[in-house]
């Protein structure tokens, strides 16, 4: 027996909900747009054919009640037309955080199905970050830190981990770029140039020898990225990673 999809999704995003930001209310209109000389979201219809117009909107008469957790089913004629006019009002901001920075919000837009969508993609950022950690060689995790910035050198492999697993929750996708960036090696080598003095800063530019890779790290690790200079970041491959070349590393 075949079982029928239920697309949950679907209707909960017909669903809007306004949330106060206080336990205040508010009655709106339609909002008046100087531009058209009409109202936003409000269709014009001839005098003459508003008796055939199914769901007349009236903008001289017509109010929307707001309050915590009003919610309006798109799916209705009643909840997409008043929707589609009252989204305008300067009260109504389009997220919490947009409520927070307008001065005039007192409400803001919550749909389900896009906040749990949003919060179910974090999760899976975390999974993933968490996952490449766990699946990694221990002697690697040194080198993650110092992508990410943090000198661990020395410090046990357990408590490297640690910290990447934290970075992990709180950045994972800081984590997932380390892992799956295609420039990650040449940064990694970047990095550590820096670290051992082969790239040096004279004059806020950075430089390899006389070659002047940029201004900036992301400048000089374009230098480095570019094609035309890839025998160059061969040669400071080789100054860096000396032992995968078969060379004797050069004492700091």
């Amino acid at each position: 027996m075949t079982q029928k999809k239920v697309t949950i999704d679907a209707e909960i995003d017909q669903i809007i909900i306004l949330r106060g930001l206080s336990k205040s209310k508010a009655t709106i209109m339609p909002v008046f747009d100087p531009q058209s000389q009409w109202y936003h979201g409000v269709d014009r219809v001839a005098p003459n054919k508003v008796g055939d117009k199914v769901n007349y909107i009236d903008p001289a008469t017509t109010r929307l009640e707001l309050e915590d957790g009003l919610r309006l089913d798109l799916s209705t004629d009643y909840g997409r037309i008043t929707w589609k006019w009252a989204q305008f009002s300067p009260v109504i901001a389009q997220s919490y955080d947009d409520a927070l920075k307008s001065r005039t919000a007192y409400f803001y837009v919550y749909q389900e199905g896009k906040e749990a969508r949003m919060r179910n993609s974090i999760k899976d950022l975390k999974f993933t970050a968490q996952k490449y950690i766990r699946e990694d060689s221990p002697i690697n995790y040194e080198d993650r830190a110092l992508i990410l910035g943090v000198d661990m050198v020395g410090e046990s492999p357990e408590i490297i981990k640690d910290f990447l697993t934290d970075m992990a929750e709180t950045h994972p996708q800081k984590i997932i770029n380390i892992y799956e960036s295609k420039s990650t090696q040449i940064r990694l080598t970047y990095i550590k140039a820096k670290k051992k003095n082969i790239i040096t800063e004279k004059d806020n530019v950075y430089q390899y020898g006389k070659i002047l890779l940029g201004t900036s790290d992301e400048g000089a690790l374009a230098f480095l990225l570019a094609v035309e200079n890839k025998d160059i970041l061969e040669e400071l491959n080789k100054q860096v990673n000396p032992e995968l070349y078969g060379l004797t590393p050069i004492k700091d």
